[in-house]
């Protein structure tokens, strides 16, 4: 059975598209920073040059297109809902480093995403999604 057979006799998919999103959630836990795991995740060569390219969701996104699109559906980059973990003020950064050195700022509203699941008896992870049934990304 080929995948997209398989994809389409699904009615909901949900994966985890980027190994980068996997380690970095996987590791942020306890009292680590997400700024820690995220430099060290680039340390490892996990993330792209800029980690701002994994952590703005774009790359699940164009996975979950494909995904889509394999599925019988024609979406395109604009009806996909897309979660940022890039902190708005850190997006216009001029390089790299200034967002590596400045995302510790907002290690305490990531912690409070995490401590909130963690109540919920949950965990953070990056999924991406296709509904084929309500045809939505």
């Amino acid at each position: 059975m080929s995948l997209k057979t398989q994809a389409v006799m699904s009615l909901f998919l949900s994966a985890n598209f980027s190994g980068t999103l996997s380690y970095i959630f996987n590791n942020f836990i306890e009292d680590r920073a997400f700024s820690e795991v995220v430099r060290e995740a680039k340390n490892a060569g996990y993330t792209e040059p800029d980690p701002r390219d994994d952590l703005s969701g774009m790359d699940v996104d164009r996975k979950v297109i494909i995904l889509a699109r394999e599925s019988g559906l024609r979406p395109e980059l604009s009806d996909i809902q897309v979660d940022s973990l890039v902190p708005e003020p850190l997006k216009s950064s001029a390089s790299a480093e200034e967002f590596l050195r400045c995302l510790p700022e907002f290690d305490q509203e990531v912690a409070k995403k995490r401590l909130d699941a963690e109540a919920a008896g949950e965990v953070l992870r990056y999924v991406g999604v296709v509904d084929v049934v309500q045809n939505k990304e």
